[in-house]
């Protein structure tokens, strides 16, 4: 086992660790009050590669057993917790987000919903002082369910650390990848999340390939008041990961401006960017230039949305403007 990774924050005035290690959980020795696994809904079979599997053959915990009589069951809504075990790993918890077979992989914003489930779980069994000061796992979903490692991580990183905020006596988490080249780019990807930035992007222009001039017109409005943009490509490095730039950048802005129209609800891009900045907690405004029927998916996502429509530019930026001060406050000046 090595540590590859780790940043220490302080919660009242208690010290509180994220931790990155590069090995195999499932032969650890160290004891965890709570171990946290992954699986398809209700699919516990162990297999060689999965880390179920490696409970199985490693510390003879059957994750299906466990699943039958469970301390806490909330598999509907994505999590479940088990009674305690006589084991280093005091007890298992799974979090699944998919079905078998499933070909979609989920939008940061159910990933979030899962996540918020296990927050739910934990903090309850807190309440019952069931002692969990620390949590190992490993990354959730990037195995057998290949989500993409990019955008789930800025979704689960955020849940973790309200995870510890919330639970007093709960003092560090500690994620383990087997593989040490993905171990290394999550690595790269936390110390990209938790760089200090002297002067960081507020908001985030969500538009389609279509929408390419009228963003710039946007941003170059914003930026005159005061206000520093991020917006794809520019905002990009050369040679980076789009997907880890987007993700690392929406975890720092406050506020998604999104140019809404059918070809930008058609975009996947966009799509995943409104998604996520949702998953996060991010002020969204989103405007349009003219009337129509807004797709099931982003109806859906923008439920408790403001949405402005107006086609004079004058007036759109002014409304803009406004609600970023709103969110925001005053700008950088």
């Amino acid at each position: 086992m090595k540590n590859i990774y780790e940043y220490d924050f302080k919660c009242n005035e208690r010290n509180k660790t994220i931790r990155l290690v590069v090995g195999d959980l499932s032969k650890e020795t160290n004891i965890f009050d709570l171990v946290i696994c992954s699986a398809y809904k209700g699919d516990y079979i162990p297999t060689r590669d999965s880390f179920i599997g490696g409970l199985f053959w490693e510390k003879n915990i059957s994750v299906d057993l466990l699943s039958q009589n469970p301390q806490v069951d909330m598999r509907e809504q994505g999590f479940w917790l088990s009674q305690s075990l006589a084991s280093n790993f005091k007890r298992i918890g799974c979090i699944e987000f998919l079905n078998e077979g499933d070909q979609i992989i989920p939008p940061p914003i159910l990933l979030k919903k899962k996540y918020s489930t296990m927050r739910y779980v934990l903090e309850q069994a807190s309440l019952s002082h069931l002692g969990i000061t620390n949590i190992a796992m490993p990354i959730p979903g990037v195995g057998e369910q290949r989500i993409e490692l990019s955008y789930m991580a800025c979704v689960f990183i955020k849940q973790l650390e309200i995870l510890l905020n919330t639970i007093e006596e709960l003092d560090e988490i500690n994620i383990y990848e087997i593989r040490e080249e993905k171990a290394e780019e999550f690595a790269q990807i936390l110390k990209r999340m938790n760089e200090t930035q002297s002067d960081p992007a507020k908001v985030f222009i969500s538009y389609c390939s279509k929408q390419y001039e009228e963003a710039k017109e946007v941003q170059a409005f914003i930026e005159r008041n005061g206000y520093k943009c991020w917006m794809a490509p520019a905002s990009i490095p050369v040679g980076s990961s789009y997907l880890e730039e987007i993700s690392l950048a929406l975890k720092n802005i406050d506020v998604l401006i999104l140019l809404l129209t059918p070809d930008a609800e058609a975009s996947v891009w966009v799509t995943k960017e409104v998604s996520t900045a949702l998953s996060i907690h991010k002020g969204i405004i989103p405007l349009r230039k003219s009337s129509y029927m807004i797709g099931e998916i982003f109806s859906f996502m923008l439920t408790d949305v403001q949405i402005f429509t107006e086609p004079d530019t004058t007036v759109a930026y002014t409304y803009l403007l406004k609600r970023i001060k709103e969110i925001i406050g005053g700008g950088n000046k």
